[in-house]
């Protein structure tokens, strides 16, 4: 016997479930529901320590000027992709650490000796630097959307 009471909403409605997931990937950027960017930053800094692991076997055979391409080719582009949204988590300390060591690599320096003046001789930006530029170079493009509203003035 079928049960006349039951009505199948799929049906009549055409509704559509949405699965409550912990984290999803959108163009190559891990979004979590919180936003912590911890899942990010895990996918991330692999990538990044293989840059790192190339750029220092890389060392022996080319030069400065290489090296530098190599590190924009792998490190810079791995590391600006979504950083407008990123830039500012607690997990980005790390991603800088890793940054330092690849500059102190590319200008054949020890590891406890200070990046500051060593990330303008091959003119790249440290992490934050970047994330700042980014995130002004967002907000000026995006100026007309960001500000869209009517506003009245009255003469007093």
């Amino acid at each position: 016997m079928r049960n006349t009471c039951s009505l199948d909403m799929k049906d009549e409605y055409d509704i559509i479930l949405i699965a409550n997931m912990s984290y999803t990937s959108f163009l190559g950027i891990t979004i979590e529901n919180l936003l912590h960017w911890k899942s990010h930053m895990d996918q991330l800094f692999p990538k990044l320590r293989g840059a790192y692991y190339a750029v220092r076997v890389l060392k022996l055979f080319m030069t400065q000027e290489t090296l530098a391409m190599v590190y924009y080719a792998y490190v810079h582009l791995a590391m600006t992709n979504g950083i407008i949204f990123w830039g500012d988590s607690s997990c980005s300390i790390n991603i800088f650490r890793l940054q330092k060591k690849v500059i102190r690599i590319l200008m054949s320096t020890r590891k406890r000796d200070s990046c500051r003046n060593l990330f303008k001789s091959p003119n790249i930006s440290p992490l934050q630097c970047q994330y700042i530029f980014l995130l002004l170079c967002f907000v000026v493009k995006n100026m007309g959307h960001i500000w869209e509203c009517d506003v009245e003035v009255h003469d007093t």
